[in-house]
């Protein structure tokens, strides 16, 4: 006995033996809309991979947003998309994915190679050529900066983002 349903993006398949076989049910959502997948009933089983947009929101934000945090934002997503009923993913997951990232250390350090450094990637990222005084003037707000720091920033960036 077959039994598919489909409901929206997703099909939710219930395989049964007729013969005392086990029943098992899958559930498989569309990959294209960006819906997560997963097949089985087992916790492992069903445990779900992060989507693009996961990975892109852990790559961006994981530097400075503690993990439990992260975590929880990624959950609330999940929740958003899927119902009450999706499995939440867990630390480890989380902690696998960061570490595929690769070393993304914080730059500590304020002498000059690595002001060049920054600047640099920045550059490649393209966030270097969105960079305007109004920019600067807000971060300074934001981050309560003195006038030599917004001074020393606005040297730094702006002749960078025009030399560029």
């Amino acid at each position: 006995m077959d039994l598919a349903i489909a409901w929206g993006s997703h099909m939710t398949r219930i395989v049964g033996g007729g013969d005392g076989g086990a029943i098992a049910a899958a559930r498989f959502g569309s990959d294209a809309s960006g819906r997560r997948e997963w097949a089985g009933s087992g916790d492992d089983e069903r445990r779900r991979d992060f989507t693009v947009a996961d990975k892109a929101l852990i790559k961006r934000v994981h530097a400075f947003m503690a993990p439990a945090q992260l975590l929880l934002t990624l959950n609330e997503r999940l929740v958003g998309d899927l119902g009450d009923e999706a499995q939440r993913y867990t630390m480890e997951q989380l902690h696998a994915e960061i570490t595929t990232l690769g070393a993304t250390k914080p730059q500590g350090s304020q002498d000059w190679s690595s002001m060049r450094k920054v600047l640099a990637q920045a550059r490649r990222s393209g966030v270097l050529m969105r960079v305007e005084e109004q920019v600067i003037l807000d971060f300074a707000v934001v981050f309560s900066l003195n006038a030599k720091q917004v001074m020393t920033l606005k040297d730094i960036v702006l002749k960078a983002a025009k030399e560029a």
